[in-house]
């Protein structure tokens, strides 16, 4: 670890409780306050394109010790990340690299703490509306804040429900996720987005929803 990196990580305070970080002051600015400063650990970790196992050590003590924010985006999808990497007392090259991707695609306005996703540039249902799983069949495209594509698979088999890897007129719903580009029409998963849009177009029952609304069924 750099001295640099040592010096710059000695700003941010691991604390027990958010309370005795932020005396004084409301749960909302807390929480505002705490999500600045695991976005600020964050953003340091990646200063030379690398996470390493002590900075994403660092990161995940915080967020333990932190858990007024631990479930709030973007913290949550930072914590389970490291949650999965640490689930064997260490992180290998591979779990690295993942976090350090998270990182490098998901760059949050850390004034606002309440980055649109560009999923809601697309032409999603709206209002979005309740999702079944079992008996369903789901089609995912895009790149995913609460997992790998293969894990919202999972999600969807272990519910009873099907997952199709491509565009089919019996499917029931289509996911994409959270970081998907705002110009979708010139990307990979814009093509998938584009065959759904003509299968509703000719009268085909096919829900589009992003991910947030997909989790948020996951119970």
């Amino acid at each position: 670890m750099s001295v640099k990196y040592e010096r710059d990580m000695a700003q941010f305070k691991v604390s027990g409780d958010a309370k005795d970080l932020y005396p004084g002051i409301g749960f909302g600015r807390r929480r505002d306050r705490l999500i600045s400063e695991i976005i600020g650990m964050f953003r340091v970790s990646l200063h030379d394109g690398i996470i390493s196992e002590s900075e994403a050590e660092a990161m995940h003590a915080w967020i333990t010790a932190n858990p007024d924010v631990a479930f709030i985006y973007p913290v949550k999808q930072l914590k389970e990340r490291l949650d999965r990497a640490f689930a064997d007392g260490r992180i290998d090259a591979q779990e690295q690299e993942e976090i350090r991707w998270f990182g490098e695609k998901f760059q949050p306005d850390v004034e606002s703490h309440h980055p649109t996703p560009s999923a809601t540039k697309l032409p999603l249902d709206d209002p979005a509306p309740p999702l079944t799983i079992r008996g369903q069949q789901f089609v995912f495209t895009g790149t995913f804040l609460s997992g790998t594509r293969k894990w919202c698979e999972s999600q969807v088999i272990s519910r009873g429900g099907i997952c199709k890897s491509k565009v089919v007129q019996t499917m029931n719903v289509l996911v994409i996720g959270e970081l998907a580009s705002e110009h979708w029409i010139q990307s990979t998963h814009g093509r998938k987005i584009e065959q759904v849009m003509r299968l509703k177009t000719s009268g085909m029952p096919i829900v589009i929803v992003d991910e947030f609304h997909f989790v948020s069924h996951l119970t």
